[in-house]
Parts: C-alpha cells; structure tokens; sequence
C-alpha cells in the first residue's frame, strides 16, 4: 500500500498557489488535523502527538518567544537534540517573525559562539534551558509556555520568519554558514509528486501508515529536508526513539512499526557487524548456508523484486525478526561513503537500501531510486531530482545547478553569493544512463613532485587492514607524496604489528608505482575528533602537524609509543555501563574498542553513555573533548579530569 499521490499532488498545488515562504509551508504541512505527526515511548506505553496538537503548542510558544525576545527579524538560535519540542521550536522560531539558527550540537561551543556573533543573534531557546552557551540569553520550553499564559494569540497575518541559517559539519575546520529561505526548501517539496513516480517505494505504506524514524539529527540537511519537512507533505508520523543504541533502535523500529529509516552509514554498518557477529558464532555449515543464502536472495531480486523479497523473508525470518521486523519499506544512506559489504547484506536481508546525496550548501539533490538490487548495490548517487541539474565540471568535480541550493552563504564572516553552477569539489563519474558515482574529494588531491595529481580515496581503497584500528591516506610533511596512517589498538604485540604491517606493504605493492604511497606510519592516538562519523584528512594532516596525533615507525612504535595498560576499578565499573546500555557481555569490550565502529553504538549514543555517567558519579561531562576516541579507556580518563 502507499500514500495516495492525490495527497502529494494537493499539497503541492496548494504550495504552488502561494509565494513558497516558510509561513506558506507551515500552513500546509501542520494543518489542524487529528492525524499523528510525533510518537514517542516509555515501557508501559506509546505517546502520541496530532498534528492539531503540535500547531496548539507552536503557537504557545511563539507567543512566549516574541514576549522575551521580541518579533524583529532577528536570529534565534535553536540548541537541542531531535524531540518533538525541537519540531515545535524550530516553527516557533519563525512563526514569531525571527530568524532560526539550528545549532549543530556536536560542534565545539566556541564554534558556535563564534557562529552566534556572525549572526548578530538576540537569543537562544533550547529544551531545557542549560545549552551552556554564554554569548546571549536563552529560554526553555517550560519557560517560554510560562511567558505565554495571558497573552493574546498572534495575529494570522503577523509577520512569518522566512530565513534559516545551518553550518557545515565542519571537516574544512573554518566557518561556513548556508542561508536558506523558504522559496529554496519549496523547490524540493513542489517535486515531490514527480520523485515519487520515479520510486514509489518512498511512499510506501505498512498498515495504512508511513513512519519515520528520527535517527537523523534535525540541524542537518539530510533530517531537516529529505526527512522532517519532506515526509511532512506526506502527512507522516515521526517516531523519536527513547536512546539511541543500536538495540534500542532496532527495538523501537519494530515497536512503532517504522516504515522509512533515512540514516549515515555508520547505522547500516553496525547492523551488518551485528549480523555477523551472530552468524560467526555459528557452526561452519549454517555460516555457509548463511552465506548461499545471501547469494540466492540478490539473485532472485535481480530477476524479480517481489519475488525476491518473497524469498528473504522466508530465508531470513529469524534475523529479520531480531533486526527491523517487516513494516520496514525504505532505506536510504548519505552522507559518507557506505562499505560495500553493509549495502550488500541489508539488500540481501530484503530490506531496499537506496544511497543519496547532498550537502548543506545545496540541499538534497539526488537519490539511487533504481528498483534493480545489482544497481542499489553500486552505490551510486543515482540521477538528479527533477529540480536539479548535473554536470561533470573540466576538473571532474560534479558542479550543481538548483533554485533549492542555500539563499546565500557567510564564510568565516564574509557573506558570499552562490554561483549559478555550486562546485561540490567531490570528483564524480557519470555512466552511460545518467547515473553519477563519487570518486573522492577534490580537497584532497596530493600534488607529487612530478606534478602528478594522486586522490588518495582511490588510494585507500586498496587497503584493508582488518587487524588495524583506523587507518588513512594523508599527505607527507613535505605534502608531495601520499602516506599511509595506522592506528593501532593499544594492546597490539609485535606479531599483530608484523601481520599489519606486511598486509599493508603487500596492498601498497599492488598499486601502480606512480600513485604507491612513500611513507607507512603507526600511531596509537585516534584519528577521529570525538563524534566525527569518518576521518576527515584536513583534521588528520593539521593534528599530526601540531603534534596531537603522533606518528611512529614500525621499528620504534612498540617501545617508544604503546601507552601502559592499566585496569582500574573505574575502569571495570565503566566496562558494566557500556555493557549495559550495548546490551553486551563485558568479557566482550576491550579497553580500547572504539565504542560505535567496534562495538556496534551510533554517534547519537554518546548522549545515552554520557547521561549515565553523570549519574553513576554526579560529574558533568562534555559533550566536546578533542581527540577523544569514543573507547573505554578514553571514558576513564575522561570522568577522571572531572572527579
């Protein structure tokens, strides 16, 4: 079953009529109905919040926000993680005639601070009113109904705020602003009659209903267009989750009934480990069987898609019922490069995993929506929406043209036009069909000394090193020649360290000479800043420069660099909480287990961790520390500082 496209089409008529401002779209997709647009859970019971509901409370707090900061155009920043109040804020923001600046709560405060002064923003209105933020005032839920109460309601013609403004994720390290106004986001949503022909599977139904899962946070563009205001016009249910964990994740999924899950491949991945993680605990016989299964599954669905998911169901019930149950009808991953092992197994299992692409300075912009499981497996960033245009510029970067790009953009304070045609600075390839694939980052290019341009992803991929922790392709010092990094897991011995290190000269000896890299380092330090989904090698190159990532030659880094191992009782009590909220055996977490990558949590789980031991020792950590690894180690000394 699906959405009807009537639904769609009205919407879009009635968005076509107006001049496509943020107030035309609110009126539209918050209309006051009785149908459900949030549920949350508790043990004992579901909660649900209608669409007639959410419009009440907005109201209410626009009232309160233009009583403590004023109906004057001005910025207000939005603090908080994804929660219905946060849906109800964001429109509150506009709806009293400001400005709304999502605060990416992952990055450091001075970074938004810094963001806060460019903007000239008046204040800040958070969940709970305790975002940390020094540079204006700030107001809570709770505080803004309480400003509200004997007030008159806003006039419907007073003015609507029409401007947002969202940061990058800020792997550039520098500060870049997009602007958005309503006009741009309407572009997409006028559309979304004509993307859904292409691939109707995105308003696919289960039980007469489409929900979604908040996975995606909402000062992104991924959740904040292709899921929060997109699925709007289709009148959906947006399900928060109680946490964040895999597990709880997967639960919830199954409990609500999830129908779409839009999430970055680092969910995709941890189902796949998972799923392994079980099936390695089988005997060699049913691994295979497992394995032939796989095989069997992709096959059928090439020749026939609903023969194919008929037969995944029934080879893979039990798993299925232990993952995301059957009311699952859409997956879609963006925003990284997904391991081609995880797009094969979630296809393989029946569940259609699309791979999408965008950024924040031109929205969402395309989406592999092939229904034939060989093309979804490519990972291919499929075709532009019908509001988009392609090309491949002369220096290969994919250049972008659409009307949904941001209004304009402020980097490191200067305001900046877009141009007509956005280079994305990602090198992509076109096929035969029109279909585009992501090759690497332009940023990244190495110049050798012979003048020679190297990409290192296509480097990287040549690597595998399944014993190593992390490892990355940078420049050399000199910045001529490409290096290889590995990061190694802190109790590696000399025989570990001699497997890694002749898997790594064997893949390197694979190459072409010319693009070889010149210099294999090691380094027990992490790679990652704390919460970043990926290596970002602007990050890696400058932390090596300053001497926070140390770097090692096989020959010294055992006795020179291997920190000492020691286990604490904080240490163990630590151990018995990332168990606990992974749904884990303790045995099971090393010291050093990177505590989304190895051990299944998601970079949203950190919170859940953090509240818990907050609790456990009446500390209140950061949510920001540099270098951090997400590890247990890493925790221990980190409650340590706080004690």
């Amino acid at each position: 079953m699906y959405i009807r496209r009537s639904i769609l089409t009205n919407n879009a008529k009635a968005l076509e009529r107006t001049n496509g401002r943020f107030g035309d779209i609110y009126r539209i997709i918050l209309p006051e109905s009785d149908g459900v647009m949030c549920e949350t859970s508790t043990t004992l019971r579901i909660h649900r919040i209608t669409y007639r509901e959410a419009r009440d409370k907005i109201e209410s707090l626009a009232k309160g926000i233009v009583a403590r900061f004023g109906a004057c155009d001005r910025y207000i920043a939005l603090y908080g993680e994804n929660s219905p109040e946060w849906i109800m804020l964001f429109w509150a923001i506009l709806r009293s005639g400001n400005r709304a600046y999502l605060v990416n709560t992952r990055q450091p405060d001075y970074f938004t601070e810094s963001v806060l002064s460019t903007l000239d923003a008046v204040g800040i209105v958070s969940l709970d009113g305790k975002s940390g933020l020094s540079f204006c005032a700030e107001a809570s839920v709770a505080e803004l109904f309480e400003l509200a109460k004997d007030r008159d309601a806003l006039d419907d013609d007073a003015p609507f705020g029409n401007e947002i403004a969202i940061t990058t994720s800020g792997t550039t390290l520098s500060e870049k602003i997009c602007i958005y106004h309503g006009e741009n986001f309407s572009k997409q949503l006028l559309m979304t009659p004509e993307i859904t022909d292409d691939n109707k599977v995105l308003r696919a139904t289960y039980n007469g209903k489409l929900k979604h899962l908040m996975f995606l946070p909402l000062y992104h563009i991924f959740g904040l267009s292709a899921v929060y205001l997109w699925f709007s016009f289709f009148g959906a249910t947006f399900v928060f989750p109680p946490s964040y964990s895999p597990d709880e994740l997967l639960r919830c999924v199954r409990r609500h009934e999830v129908t779409h899950i839009f999430a970055v491949p680092l969910l995709w991945q941890a189902i796949e480990k998972g799923v392994l993680r079980e099936v390695e605990a089988l005997d060699e016989k049913t691994r295979a069987k497992f394995e032939k299964g796989t095989e069997l599954s992709l096959k059928l669905q090439q020749f026939s898609s609903p023969l194919g998911a008929y037969l995944a169901k029934n080879l893979f019930g039990e798993v299925r019922e232990k993952l995301l149950g059957e009311s699952v009808k859409c997956c879609i991953t963006g925003g990284s490069g997904i391991a081609p092992s995880a797009i094969r197994l979630i296809n393989a299992l029946g569940y259609k995993l699309y791979n999408g692409y965008g950024m924040s300075e031109i929205g969402i912009t395309s989406m592999e929506s092939s229904p034939r499981v060989r093309t979804r497996m490519r990972a291919t960033i499929g075709k532009p929406f019908p509001f988009v245009e392609y090309r491949i510029g002369e220096n290969e970067h994919l250049q972008v043209r659409t009307d949904a790009a941001c209004y304009e953009m402020i980097i490191s304070g200067v305001k900046t036009s877009r141009d007509e045609w956005f280079d994305t600075g990602d090198i992509m390839s076109a096929d035969s069909k029109g279909r585009y694939s992501f090759i690497g980052r332009a940023t990244d290019v190495i110049i050798s000394s012979n003048g020679e341009n190297i990409n290192p992803e296509l480097i990287r991929r040549a690597f595998d090193l399944s014993a190593a922790k992390n490892f990355e392709i940078i420049p050399t010092p000199e910045g001529d020649a490409p290096m290889l990094v590995i990061q190694l897991a802190k109790d590696t011995d000399e025989n570990s360290l001699a497997a890694i290190k002749d898997e790594a000269s064997a893949a390197n000896a694979s190459l072409p000479t010319a693009i070889r890299v010149r210099a294999i380092r090691y380094t027990f330090d992490p790679l990652m800043r704390e919460k970043d989904i990926k290596v970002s090698r602007t990050y890696l190159s400058r932390a090596v420069k300053e001497g926070k990532v140390r770097l090692f030659e096989a020959s010294e880094i055992l006795a020179s660099a291997k920190p000492e191992v020691e286990n604490s009782e904080l240490c163990e009590e630590l151990r018995e909480i990332f168990a606990r909220i992974l749904d884990m055996d303790p045995a099971e977490i090393s010291e050093d287990a990177n505590f989304m990558t190895e051990l299944g949590g998601s970079s949203l789980d950190y919170y859940e961790l953090i509240s818990e031991i907050d609790k456990k020792y009446g500390v209140r950590l950061p949510f920001e520390a540099e270098g951090f690894g997400y590890c247990l180690r890493d925790f221990e000394k980190l409650v340590k500082e706080h004690l």
